[in-house]
């Protein structure tokens, strides 16, 4: 009843089983009372494939909400979250149904949402310009560690898909990249420390880390981010990287545009703390670690469906060995 702030007579629980589209292994109820529909996400070691490779010993999700970090949200930006708690030998997080504001799955974003969600992942991120570390965010490394073949192999949890797919999904990358760069790009994936290293001397924010569109909604005007089970202490060029990345295909404008929308916006919000030259060399090292995060993923769809499908892969691959070059340049 606090919760939720109105009496509640009946309680009906419906478990909707593990979270397939993200393949981590978390597990979803409905809760309902009246008419008011609520989502109970439960994870542990046990069955979440991120929670083990990130080194998530805290219930990173639950530890956010609870030490108020996500009070500093600007008003621009909305999470779901109520209420969180121990269960067991894990967390258990109780959410808002917002299943209704999420972009929708495969159809174009409208301009102005996609403009609303760029300037809100800025403004986000000014809020939180030059964090300082903390025990229960995700470490920088974990970011760029977690897709790759040794995170997938090493896992000393009971496999599932991701176990079997990451280390496909490289296979299938490093057979498409010019062979000098598909042997950086592996090294850096299986040790990202050389990457943490040159993006620890710049300005670390708080990084959603996962702001693809399947987590991404509108809600009375203002974004709304959902699972922040990586959520960490990295550069802010991580999630506009990893948001041009999982939007391209239905983005209403290019990639190069929508990041030059997002550096507009973060200078705007950030007035006389932004710089140029270190927001360039965020920029550079983020899309080389987009292609660490994101590569895998476009070469998979390059061997598979018809060859429209299979040649935008490609095409997809493609970009992204040439956005990571300048990165790499500066290692």
């Amino acid at each position: 009843s606090e919760i939720v702030g109105r009496p509640v007579d009946d309680v009906r629980h419906i478990a909707l089983g593990q979270q397939e589209s993200a393949h981590s292994g978390s597990a979803l109820s409905v809760i309902e009372t009246g008419s008011l529909r609520l989502i109970l996400k439960r994870v542990a070691h046990t069955w979440d494939y991120f929670m083990r490779v990130s080194d998530d010993r805290h219930g990173r999700e639950a530890a956010l909400w609870a030490h108020g970090l996500l009070d500093r949200l600007p008003s621009e930006m909305v999470h779901a979250y109520l209420a969180t708690a121990r269960d067991d030998e894990g967390w258990a997080v109780l959410m808002r149904d917002v299943a209704d504001t999420l972009l929708p799955s495969g159809k174009p974003i409208p301009p102005s949402a996609h403009e609303r969600i760029i300037t809100g992942l800025a403004a986000m991120h000014a809020a939180y310009w030059d964090i300082g570390p903390d025990q229960f965010l995700c470490d920088p490394w974990h970011h760029y560690h977690v897709v790759s073949p040794d995170a997938a192999q090493s896992d000393p949890g009971e496999h599932g898909a991701l176990n079997e797919i990451i280390p496909d999904g490289w296979e299938k990358l490093t057979s498409l990249l010019d062979p000098g760069i598909a042997r950086e790009a592996l090294a850096l994936a299986n040790d990202p420390a050389p990457l943490v290293a040159a993006l620890a001397s710049l300005p670390q924010t708080l990084a959603h880390a996962d702001a693809r569109p399947a987590n991404i909604g509108i809600e009375d005007g203002r974004v709304l981010l959902i699972d922040w089970a990586l959520a960490g202490r990295d550069v802010a060029g991580l999630d506009i990287v990893w948001y041009i990345a999982g939007s391209a295909d239905h983005s209403p404008i290019s990639r190069e545009a929508s990041l030059a929308l997002y550096e507009r916006a973060l200078a705007t919000c950030l007035g006389p703390r932004f710089d140029p030259a270190s927001w360039a060399t965020i920029r550079d090292l983020s899309l080389l670690g987009g292609l660490l995060r994101h590569g895998w993923i476009a070469a998979r769809v390059a061997f598979r469906g018809d060859e429209a499908n299979r040649e935008g892969g490609r095409a997809d691959v493609a970009w992204w060995e040439q956005a990571a070059k300048a990165g790499l340049a500066r290692m």
